[in-house]
């Protein structure tokens, strides 16, 4: 209640204090612009890789003749993609015309804003599409604030007020949320605010006072204690960027973030977490709904001007030079992001990332081992998933990981089918793809299955929803590197005990021991999975998995005599009856291997499986 009472009086303060702004004023200022075109006749090189793919991606926007189409997805539930296309456009076009004022790029960005301000709706029923859609409007109409016709302010004007504030001054869904829909709802709507409608309108000091007051709630779950996000790194790149965005907004145009940032325990190291989540491979620790490919964490620039961490920027200069910072959604961010990389100091103020390991708790632990950050075939990877199914966005996967070595990812995470066709699917089934109970036709997916992650599976049952795997113990330096896990919940009473521990050993080969008693009135058959796209090569008494020149063989031991029978699975859905066989789709070149055991009733079983040549 006491932060709450501090920040409305900072509000209240701040906007009684504050004149007016000019435009523009939203992220990058003419200030900001100067600084930029300073830092490319200097040869600054993010500066200068990210303008040119700016002026790469305004240049491919310009020869697209087509409007931007206000179209639903598959699932009729969504324009989304139209919004992020606006913004793509939008912002690209903008920000070439600002630097080289060029007439073609001011043409196709008021032609955008048109056509987006013309559309009938916003489609409030999927609250994130108008507010990303305002997002976009807003970056338009205040970086060509004196280049837009006065009709068309109006129009902006009068659509970002009716079609995204004023619904939004309604009691909302997004505002008692704590994931990423309450940081991109929020941020859209104080910046679409602050730019369009101006500090001093009402319905903005309206729109700023719910977002500080709602927000800290969703930063306190999305980044306690640690900085690691919940729904894992895609998100955090989603989230995140719009709740920097907002940050960066207030804080330029009223003076201040109302202490959102400073206040949030775990906050100034989420940028670690994310800078741990790209393997050496290059690929991702793709838990839940994420993806592997690499992709732009387009957030770390705004964390690298914060804290004077340039290292924090080192896959993201790497994408850029290999051409593949315009790969999947975050494209559209990118015009934004020469705000802060404007503002960075020409060195940076702190030692690179050396950290061997990260680990943090809160809704979805996980812990995470570089060896030596070269990102070379020398390099280890390895990522421990812990946390519960039944948290958004969650597979049944607790207990999984993923992990690179010798330049190859050997132990992976199935990438998701897109949303749109799969909730179509099982709404046709009489389900809901975002319904977490435990008969829920979500864990009928092949990908979101335990069966199909490198878990354990006991009795050949899915996983409990409910039950939470908690890292109980870290090994962040010696010879072992990695985590342990307390897994027993997760299997509903199956197990009387189940702990996993996932290590690099020797900065060399991985090994998992998991430690697994069975009840004393029955006996638990349990499965051991590993998803890989490695070649695999069943054996007697081991699994050999190649890839290119290098051979590793996957081997269990214990202590207590027990037989273990060494197998493989289709990774082909269309080898298996359930309701979703026939939508499901195989990843060509992907195997899942393992092994089968049986714990005797009230007996403990404790194995060791090292990866290694």
């Amino acid at each position: 209640m006491m932060k709450r009472a501090f920040l409305l009086i900072a509000f209240v303060f701040c906007l009684n204090a504050l004149a007016q702004p000019s435009h523009p004023r939203l992220l990058m200022s003419d200030a900001q612009l100067s600084a930029a075109r300073q830092k490319l006749v200097a040869g600054d090189e993010a500066v200068t890789l990210l303008h040119q793919q700016i002026m790469e991606l305004a240049d491919s926007c310009v020869k697209v003749e087509t409007p931007v189409e206000y179209r639903h997805d598959a699932s009729g539930r969504r324009i989304l993609q139209r919004s992020r296309e606006a913004m793509l456009r939008i912002g690209a076009c903008a920000y070439a015309y600002r630097f080289t004022g060029e007439k073609s790029y001011l043409q196709h960005a008021l032609f955008d804003l048109e056509t987006v301000c013309a559309f009938p709706d916003w489609n409030t029923k999927h609250f994130l599409d108008p507010c990303e859609m305002a997002t976009a409007v807003a970056i338009g109409y205040d970086w060509l604030y004196d280049a837009i016709p006065v009709e068309l302010k109006a129009k902006c004007e009068k659509t970002v007020r009716e079609f995204a504030v004023i619904p939004a001054l309604a009691p909302h869904q997004f505002y008692i949320m704590t994931n990423n829909w309450n940081q991109v709802c929020n941020s859209g709507l104080v910046m679409a605010s602050l730019s369009v409608l101006g500090p001093e309108d009402p319905m903005t000091k309206e729109i700023i006072e719910r977002a500080v007051e709602t927000n800290s709630s969703a930063m306190d779950t999305g980044y306690y204690p640690d900085g690691n996000y919940p729904e894992g790194p895609v998100y955090w790149a989603y989230g995140t960027m719009y709740e920097v965005l907002m940050l960066t907004a207030m804080e330029d145009i009223l003076g201040t973030d109302f202490g959102l940032a400073a206040s949030t325990p775990g906050f100034e190291r989420t940028a670690l977490f994310q800078t741990f989540t790209v393997g050496t491979t290059g690929m991702a620790f793709n838990y839940a709904d994420n993806a592997s490919a690499p992709m732009p964490a387009t957030p770390l620039w705004y964390f690298a001007w914060k804290q004077g961490r340039h290292d924090f920027l080192e896959h993201e200069i790497a994408l850029l030079k290999k051409k593949q910072y315009t790969g999947r959604e975050n494209i559209r961010f990118i015009p934004l992001l020469m705000s802060w990389a404007a503002r960075m100091p020409s060195e940076s103020s702190a030692p690179a990332v050396r950290e061997k390991f990260f680990s943090g708790n809160g809704i979805t632990p996980v812990a995470m081992v570089h060896t030596d950050w070269t990102f070379s075939p020398s390099d280890r990877f390895l990522g421990i998933k812990a946390g519960q199914a039944g948290s958004v966005h969650a597979h049944m996967d607790a207990g999984s990981f993923v992990y690179d070595a010798h330049g190859y990812r050997w132990a992976m995470d199935m990438d998701r089918q897109p949303y749109a066709g799969s909730e179509v699917r099982v709404q046709e089934a009489g389900g809901s793809l975002w319904d977490m109970d435990q008969k829920s036709l979500r864990w009928r997916f092949f990908r979101y299955n335990n069966h199909q992650h490198n878990t354990l599976t006991v009795n050949d049952k899915d996983h409990f929803v409910g039950g939470f795997a908690k890292i109980v113990h870290t090994c962040p330096e010696g010879a072992k590197l990695g985590a342990v896990l307390d897994m027993t919940a997760v299997f509903g009473g199956d197990l009387k005990q189940a702990r996993r521990g996932v290590f690099v050993v020797d900065e060399d080969y991985l090994e998992v021991a998991d430690t697994l008693a069975a009840p004393s009135d029955r006996s638990a058959s349990v499965r051991w999975t590993l998803v890989t796209p490695a070649k695999v090569n069943v054996r007697r008494n081991c699994i050999l998995l190649t890839q290119g020149d290098v051979t590793l063989k996957l081997h269990a031991s214990s202590p207590k005599r027990v037989k273990i029978s060494y197998k493989q699975w289709s990774s082909d859905p269309k080898d298996y009856d359930y309701i979703f066989s026939d939508f499901d789709t195989p990843i060509p070149g992907t195997s899942i291997c393992g092994f089968e055991l049986t714990v005797p009733a009230g007996e403990t079983v404790i194995l060791s499986t090292t990866l290694k040549e």
